[in-house]
């Protein structure tokens, strides 16, 4: 076997401490290489977190003044809605109170018809009665005047006997009257 040319760049060094004492600054480099990564990570991850936490004030900002302007429109609409609600209750009492009125109204309009019907059938129960009475009174009015009739009749009748009687009167007196004479002067 060949040994490789003695150069010392290249000659191995048979002292093994002198290895070690590498693989330590090695190791030292990797290390410190190491901390100045993860310091660059934690440096990065804190910067981060300062971003997002300012994010999530900013939102959290933002979210607020929604909610408090949010919060101010509807106290706005929750007083507009009680003023309605007011007007509402004010109305209602008004149309009520007309409601009641408007049953007194009723009930008084109720009496009237029921006491105008009443003489309405008062005033048709006389009228009836007038009627029957007017009907009555014609009957006996038209029996009146037949017997009227039959009185004017019997007294032309009665006047026409008398005439007839005493006609009948004279003749016989002139007749007595003769037979008198008529006996006397025998």
């Amino acid at each position: 076997m060949q040994r490789s040319p003695t150069n010392k760049r290249f000659d191995s060094d048979p002292d093994l401490s002198n290895i070690v004492a590498r693989k330590r600054k090695y190791d030292h480099d990797i290390s410190d290489s190491f901390k100045l990564f993860t310091d660059n990570i934690l440096k990065k991850m804190d910067d981060w977190k300062t971003d997002f936490n300012n994010n999530l004030l900013q939102i959290n900002e933002t979210i607020n003044n929604l909610i408090k302007n949010d919060l101010a429109k509807l106290n706005e609409i929750v007083v507009e809605v009680k003023a309605e609600i007011n007007n509402m209750r004010k109305e209602y009492t008004e149309i009520k109170t007309d409601i009641v009125r408007l049953k007194t109204q009723l009930v008084a309009t109720q009496k009237k018809i029921n006491s105008l019907q009443q003489s309405v059938q008062f005033n048709a129960d006389q009228q009836d009665e007038q009627a029957k009475k007017i009907e009555t009174l014609a009957v006996d009015t038209k029996k009146t005047r037949e017997m009227k009739m039959e009185i004017v009749k019997i007294k032309q009748q009665n006047m026409q006997l008398q005439s007839q009687l005493n006609s009948s009167e004279q003749r016989e007196r002139e007749r007595e009257r003769e037979i008198i004479i008529d006996n006397i002067k025998y």
